[in-house]
């Protein structure tokens, strides 16, 4: 019987294996968690939750990593000898990232794991320098500047050493303060071994080249911009975890008159926009989103044709299309107004619950950051650069 068992879950996993990252990957490793624990085998669940972790981060669910992390992390608590919590504490980092992604989660709960991850690190003798670049980069997500220089000093203070990041990934992030801290300067340059391919891992540069387009344009530097919009993209491959960095693709698409490249990408992304339990990420593909209906608007279109999820055609035609507009989307030619109705309303939705989970005002004046963007506007011809 046991025999059996394994063999179902090996033949599972084996199919896992040969997927793309996706909803269908992640349910049948949920399948084989089930299967190990109808047995009551927790050992086997254990190493199936921890794969698990690995594919539902990088096919964009972080909400079941951190279901599957609750559960392995109390089995080491409950019975230490069995499981290593040693071999759980990358993963740790994962989870803590991903809290700023779900408003319900308070910042007293965010606190809470950020010092259990700092307990647990000190106990196995590892350093703190990601904890302290975790902390920054929460305090980034609500703009408590003197908590971002705060920890970005302990962070760039505390040595390398085991359990931290990969140098790529700890490059991005430096990227990425350098960005919020208004010094295009120093995070072009702390770039340079990322886009040179000196510096890469799994994540990089897929989610660096993105977050750089709009400073390209500040500094109208258009050919760069293009080649990174075009390496972006092919690295990119529509996956869902890289939500957030879509979004950032369409404002540069709307800035440089691209709508109908970002028409495809929008078509292609809204299912799992619309499935995503990570608000924060949704937000920020829907500031793209906005700019590029905005602009089709205002350059007079009135319809667009591309095919939408059931639940947005629900909505659309439930609370933003009159009569006509229900038949238009059946037609699969979506009514302009009716669908920028919907994504600024959406907008404003998610940052009404994490500015009231935050304390702060951050995600209404990305909106307002966002439209200010417009100013950089400059028609670039992209398939004529590439």
């Amino acid at each position: 019987m046991m025999k059996s068992i394994l063999d179902q879950i090996n033949s599972i996993i084996e199919q896992v294996n040969k997927l793309p990252n996706g909803n269908t990957k992640i349910e049948l490793m949920e399948e084989a968690i089930r299967l190990a624990d109808v047995h009551q085998r927790p050992d086997i669940g254990f190493d199936l939750r921890d794969q698990l972790m690995t594919v539902a981060t990088f096919c964009g669910a972080p909400e079941k990593t951190l279901v599957a992390f609750s559960w392995c992390l109390a089995q080491c608590d409950q019975n230490p000898e069995e499981f290593d919590q040693l071999q759980l504490l990358w993963k740790y980092k994962w989870v803590v990232s991903s809290l700023k992604y779900f408003p319900h989660i308070r910042l007293d709960q965010i606190n809470q794991a950020m010092e259990d991850m700092t307990k647990r690190y000190q106990g196995c003798g590892l350093g703190l320098r990601p904890v302290y670049k975790l902390a920054c980069e929460h305090a980034m997500a609500r703009k408590d500047y003197p908590q971002v220089k705060h920890f970005q000093r302990l962070w760039r203070s505390s040595p390398i050493g085991s359990g931290n990041d990969c140098a790529a990934c700890e490059r991005d992030s430096q990227v990425g303060y350098y960005l919020f801290d208004g010094d295009i300067d120093r995070a072009f340059k702390a770039a340079e071994p990322i886009v040179t391919g000196q510096m890469k891992c799994g994540e990089v540069p897929h989610v660096t080249l993105p977050q750089l387009l709009v400073p390209l344009l500040r500094r109208k530097d258009y050919a760069k911009a293009t080649h990174y919009y075009f390496w972006a993209t092919r690295l990119l491959k529509y996956n869902p975890d890289f939500i957030s960095e879509y979004g950032k693709i369409l404002t540069f698409l709307a800035l440089t008159g691209n709508p109908n490249e970002g028409l495809p990408i929008l078509e292609a992304m809204l299912p799992a926009v619309m499935e995503t339990k990570a608000l924060s990420r949704r937000f920020y593909f829907q500031l793209g989103t906005s700019l590029l209906l905005h602009y089709l608007q205002e350059s007079g279109s009135e319809q667009i044709s591309i095919r939408i999820p059931k639940e947005l055609k629900d909505l659309l035609e439930k609370d933003f299309a009159g009569a006509s507009g229900a038949k238009e989307i059946d037609k699969k030619s979506i009514s302009l107004q009716s669908f920028i109705q919907w994504v600024d309303a959406d907008l404003q939705r998610i940052a009404t619950l994490f500015d009231k989970r935050n304390g702060t005002d951050a995600f209404t004046r990305n909106i307002e950051d966002s439209k200010n963007d417009r100013e950089l506007f400059c028609l670039i011809p992209l398939k004529a650069v590439d």
